[in-house]
């Protein structure tokens, strides 16, 4: 009676509604499965009933293990709840340690994890994969899509070759022969457009592409038309590891890294606030950026245990305590309009006045001195003509406003830059740092070093906000925001041997942007920052 209204709830996921079953959930491959949050109470009247999932499990135990990337805040059960028996010694003790046969590794939702997240979720999940043949890897978030399919991509970059598609005799999207065609197994010369030698030696970025299209043909409906891992920052998460796994890692080989940037502007070019954004701003179109990280305690213990696991391989992934009881998230500062800092010294002659594209260098690379391009987000898979891609549906585009033209006003105004300078630094960049500044403190603190002063190999983001400083805005959930956009300003672009004035900057089109909003009127952004010594 209640599967219609679950079907709603799980959009445009595939659903898994073989055997009796009706659940938010697919098998990516034999041996990897993704499904919503298994959910008691209320809960269970929309998304997956937890008694089903345990039923659906039953055959593959004792040999799966659940990986549960929701925050306690956000979603908990017991581990217990999913125990089984028939599991060997080693593996009972395992999970008399986890509480059963469940991982956690929480980030929230709608965003890419703390970096150090990725080599140490992935170095889990594959010590389980690869420990028996016969292991099943089972992971949820709460819908099943952004974070499930960034952990499984993860894991499947780490794991050598392509991965298969499950046996389609019964599969859940199979309906018919068409359907069978479609949802097959994808043929890598295809998708890439790489003769059959070229596919056998592919490179990372040719596999991640490849895995874009293969998780969202597996777990998104005929009718999606994004990619399943649809969130542009958690996209630009999975380049991030792609070059951890090639060993071109640009973070200090420390805990706490040595490198530190002043975030000196972020410039908003577009038409600008209008229609309901203009109205809840009161009339006006100012905007603001707030500064975020993970909290400290997070990173640094993140950062400590991938530093472990380089050394031993044999150190454990999991933690006792996540700290994700409450919000991840700490305010770093707040970036406001120029005219709304009045006659700011941030606003120096060095700061660009107008939006350039990255320029080219040989090789068609950007120079790391002069300023960094979205080059670290997985590029768009190439597509290939009808005849020689006739087994896959089209591609979806990278983004959710990649098929609509840059503008994102119906009828556009004239472009205009809006420059964003530092107005408070509430905290320091050194991961220690717990004590928050007050307000005069974090003006007093802009002033004094020309800026926000940040750990160039932490994950940063921006949120844009609707007013002069977005507090009121800021209070809202964080998909009321104008846009938000995450980087790590060492991965976008090189840190100087000599530190003399060096400025970088990252361009972001608005369509690479999170969650950008229609009326938001925002084209492209760029960030600005300087390098210390």
């Amino acid at each position: 009676m209640l599967d219609p209204v679950r079907r709603l709830v799980s959009g445009r996921k595939a659903r898994y509604t073989e055997d009796g079953f009706d659940l938010d959930l697919c098998r990516l491959t034999d041996r990897i499965i993704i499904m919503g949050y298994p959910a008691t109470g209320t809960a269970s009247l929309y998304r997956n009933k937890r008694s089903d999932v345990i039923r659906f499990l039953q055959p593959y135990a004792p040999r799966y293990r659940i990986f549960n990337l929701c925050p306690l805040y956000e979603n908990s059960y017991e581990a217990s709840a999913f125990v089984t028996g028939g599991a060997s010694n080693e593996e009972e003790a395992e999970e008399k340690v986890l509480g059963g046969p469940v991982e956690r590794y929480p980030w929230p939702d709608h965003h890419p994890p703390p970096l150090s997240m990725v080599p140490v979720m992935a170095i889990g999940a594959r010590r389980w994969y690869e420990k028996d043949e016969r292991n099943v890897v089972v992971i949820h978030c709460k819908a099943g899509k952004g974070r499930s399919g960034t952990f499984a991509l993860s894991l499947l970059l780490a794991l050598p070759g392509l991965p298969p598609a499950p046996a389609l005799t019964g599969d859940e999207k199979a309906k018919d022969a068409n359907d069978m065609k479609a949802y097959g197994p994808l043929d890598p010369h295809a998708v890439l457009a790489k003769p059959g030698a070229d596919v056998q030696d592919l490179s990372l970025e040719d596999k991640l592409e490849y895995l874009l299209r293969f998780h969202t043909l597996r777990r998104m409906s005929p009718a999606a038309k994004r990619y399943g891992v649809s969130i542009a920052s958690q996209r630009r998460w999975l380049g991030y590891w792609v070059r951890l796994l090639k060993g071109e890692d640009p973070r200090d080989d420390a805990l706490y890294g040595k490198k530190r940037v002043v975030l000196e502007y972020v410039k908003v070019r577009g038409p600008g606030l209008h229609g309901v954004g203009k109205v809840v701003a009161g009339g006006n179109e100012r905007i603001a950026v707030q500064v975020l990280r993970y909290k400290d305690s997070i990173a640094a213990s993140l950062r400590e245990r991938e530093l472990a696991l380089a050394r031993d391989p044999t150190t454990p992934t999991t933690f006792s305590d996540w700290d994700d009881r409450s919000e991840m998230f700490v305010h770093v500062g707040t970036l406001s309009q120029a005219n709304d800092t009045q006659s700011s010294p941030l606003l120096h002659a060095s700061t660009p006045t107008h939006l350039d594209p990255p320029a080219a260098v040989d090789g068609g690379s950007t120079p790391p001195s002069a300023s960094a391009s979205t080059g670290s987000l997985p590029s768009a898979v190439v597509k290939t003509p009808a005849s020689s891609i006739a087994d896959s549906p089209d591609l979806p585009p990278p983004s959710q406003t990649a098929a609509t033209p840059t503008s994102t006003c119906a009828n556009p105004r004239p472009s205009q830059t809006h420059v964003l300078v530092p107005r408070t630094s509430f905290m320091g960049p050194d991961s220690t740092s717990s004590t928050r500044r007050t307000e005069k403190e974090a003006k007093a603190t802009v002033e004094q070093d020309g800026g926000i002063v940040l750990d160039a190999d932490r994950e940063l983001q921006l949120k844009f906000l609707v007013g002069k400083t977005g507090d009121r805005h800021g209070k809202l959930p964080e998909m009321a925001a104008l846009a938000i956009t995450w980087f790590i300003p060492s991965f976008e672009a090189t840190a100087p041997m000599v530190s003399a004035d060096h400025h970088s900057k990252l361009v972001i089109s608005g369509k690479d942007l999170d969650f950008r909003k229609p009326f938001a009127g925002i084209d492209q952004v760029e960030v600005g920052w300087r390098w210390l010594s």
